[in-house]
């Protein structure tokens, strides 16, 4: 599994996201084994697009 921003980040933007990777990756072991867990890749420029949305409470 390969993603850019992590949850905590994202959560401030989006609050309806609260499940971590790992937590995505336990939770399938039964039908998949996960060779890879690569977190932060691109996170630059996937957490400029969450911060153009404004965080939660924030109108834009």
């Amino acid at each position: 599994m390969v993603y850019g921003s992590d949850t905590p980040f994202v959560r401030q933007y989006i609050a309806d996201i609260n499940i971590r990777a790992q937590a995505i990756v336990d939770a399938g072991k039964a039908i998949y084994t996960s060779k890879l867990l690569l977190g932060g890749v691109l996170a630059n420029e996937t957490d400029k697009l969450f911060e153009a949305k404004g965080k939660v409470r924030e109108k834009k």
